[in-house]
Parts: structure tokens; C-alpha cells; sequence
């Protein structure tokens, strides 16, 4: 199984289009797919009072609808802040137990996680034949 984690510092990086790209790609290689969304903030709210994410919504759709918006996403806040401030204003916390949970892995061939990466946290560069990309483009 191969892991691949999607990190940006800051919101409207790219980091779900990038995410979403390369589930259709590996689907589109034959490959089942897992993707995680672990804690959504900014989600809207429907008639019913049910929380409407967007980023969940992109995965679920780009791997085919295969998995539940629950299970992509395990946390999930109306409030339009980082994630741990969301619980925080909302009332509720985020247990790192339930993290561990929603990232058990069904055994897929690609597991994919879509996260950000507080700033001031350094990420350790891989050697380039270790990267599934080194760039994008053309």
C-alpha cells in the first residue's frame, strides 16, 4: 500500500484539486483509492441541519463516490476557522483517538489524505525518486 499525503500550509493552495487529480488519475489506472479529509472547517448547513463540507464532497466524487462523506471526513465545523479553533468555538473537540480511527486503512492499494500543515512546521524535503510528482505543468 502506498500512502500519499497532501499537505498545504494555508487555504485555497490547491491542495483538494491536487488531491482530487490524482484519485482520477489512479483510478483511472485501475487502482482503488481511499481519501481521508481528516477535520473539515467552513462546511455549510442544509434545510435539514445536516453540515454540507466541500473539500469531502470533491474526494468522495473524485474517487467515485465509493466511500461516505463521514468516513472521508470524521470532523467536520460550520465554523470558517482552522479546524482545532472551529471545535473550540463550536463546543467540541477533536480526539486524536477518532484521528487514528478514520485513518485505518481497508487494505487499498493508494491511501490519500488531504491535511494542512500549520505554518512554522517544516516538512522534510523526500529525494526526488521518492515523490509520486516533483512538479506540475505542462
Amino acid at each position: 500500500m502506498r500512502a500519499i499525503t497532501i499537505i498545504g500550509t494555508d487555504t485555497d493552495v490547491g491542495k483538494t484539486y491536487v488531491g482530487c487529480e490524482l484519485v482520477r488519475q489512479l483510478r483511472g489506472c485501475g487502482l482503488k483509492i481511499e481519501t481521508r479529509k481528516p477535520a473539515e472547517s467552513g462546511c455549510e448547513v442544509d434545510d435539514a441541519g445536516n453540515l454540507i463540507t466541500h473539500d469531502a464532497a470533491a474526494l468522495r466524487e473524485a474517487n467515485g463516490e465509493v466511500e461516505t462523506i463521514e468516513r472521508i471526513a470524521r470532523y467536520r465545523f460550520r465554523t470558517a476557522v482552522a479546524p482545532h479553533r472551529a471545535a473550540r468555538i463550536e463546543g467540541r473537540a477533536i480526539h486524536i483517538e477518532n484521528l487514528i480511527d478514520a485513518e485505518i486503512r481497508e487494505r487499498q492499494p493508494v491511501f490519500l489524505v488531504n491535511t494542512a500543515r500549520p505554518r512554522g512546521h517544516h516538512q522534510q524535503a523526500l529525494p526526488q525518486q521518492q515523490c509520486l510528482f516533483h512538479r506540475m505543468g505542462d
